[in-house]
């Protein structure tokens, strides 16, 4: 390493700035000693040019020092766009511009941190919400209606008139259409099959509710390359994005078809949902909705990444892929 090079990694921005505008200014001031005394254009004009030329040298020098700041400006600009992903460089020559880095750098990672933490809260408190209010739905308005259905049963053999019996008929029919709208009320804030069967079942009971009265016809494929469940909260991701990755093919994609694949493998679960409908267009990948940005959120809080794009012969494809480098084996805690 030469001395320059020891110099400029050991020498602050300020003493940088200074030393070289205090060699500037002596070889200045000697040029122009020398060239007075053998010259015949008068001195104020030869001042002027060397200040001229001091000037434009000066300013290469102090653009050259102040590098590394315009380099961390940009990574402010970065910031907003990537959000507090973005980091800035740690190599660089210029000691105090290497420390303001680390410190940014500390920074930014307590933040996303803290935000990865507090929306995480977030979610496991949206999903315990779910449970409870999909729970006390199941326990009390729909056992409610079923021990009802079961009474106006028990009335319609009776022995009834048949304009009575035809009015018991239509309040049975009633009280069952009740019980199916909650019932898919239930399924859409949280399955309870979800809990109780697991992430397969659940899946497919959805696909079949939501798509199958539509007439969208729909496949799930599943590979399962390991024994037992995923942890509750690979389990949570996975079904609230393919929830709301078929909530967006009924209401954007006019598809006819939809393929759902799910590979429960021992280091990754990958979940592949995709349709033949118009596609996604680039204005909502370049902006997109709350729905896209919540399931990358979820994503994120997993390890996980989610990919949305236009599939080939036309449609849209997302695909979420969850890295488990440890399998799937582990507790099942706290983890919706």
């Amino acid at each position: 390493m030469g001395i320059f090079e020891q110099l400029n990694r050991r020498l602050s921005l300020v003493w940088k700035i200074v030393l070289g505008n205090l060699a500037i200014t002596a070889l200045t001031d000697a040029a122009a000693s020398d060239l007075t005394s053998h010259s015949v254009i008068p001195q104020w004009l030869i001042w002027l040019a060397f200040f001229a030329i001091l000037a434009v040298v000066d300013y290469f020098v102090v653009r050259a020092a102040t590098a590394p700041l315009r380099l961390l400006t940009r990574l402010a600009a970065e910031v907003s766009i990537q959000g507090m992903s973005a980091r800035a460089p740690s190599d660089y020559a210029d000691p105090d511009v290497r420390q303001v880095a680390a410190v940014i750098n500390s920074l930014l990672f307590t933040l996303e941190e803290q935000r990865s933490d507090f929306t995480r809260r977030i979610f496991n408190a949206q999903e315990i919400e779910r449970r409870e209010v999909a729970q006390r739905l199941h326990d009390g308005p729909v056992q409610t209606l079923a021990v009802q259905q079961m009474e106006l049963g028990l009335l319609e053999r009776s022995d009834l008139d048949a304009v009575a019996a035809k009015e018991v008929h239509d309040a049975a029919e009633l009280g069952q259409s009740a019980i199916d709208a909650l019932r898919a009320v239930i399924r859409d804030v949280r399955p309870i099959a979800l809990d109780e069967l697991g992430l397969v079942p659940a899946l497919s009971a959805f696909l079949d509710e939501r798509l199958g009265p539509l007439g969208i016809s729909h496949h799930l494929e599943v590979t399962e390359g390991t024994a037992g469940r995923a942890p509750a909260i690979t389990e949570a991701t996975v079904f609230r994005t393919a929830q709301e990755a078929i909530h967006n093919v009924i209401r954007h994609a006019r598809a006819t078809e939809v393929t759902v694949r799910l590979d429960l493998g021992r280091r990754q679960t990958v979940l592949l949902v995709e349709d033949n409908g118009v596609g996604i267009t680039d204005e909502e990948l370049a902006s997109p909705g709350l729905g896209i940005l919540g399931m990358r959120e979820r994503a994120s809080l997993v390890g996980g990444t989610l990919r949305i794009g236009r599939r080939n012969g036309g449609g849209t494809r997302l695909r979420l892929t969850i890295g488990d480098p440890g399998g799937h084996a582990g507790s099942r805690d706290g983890g919706t």
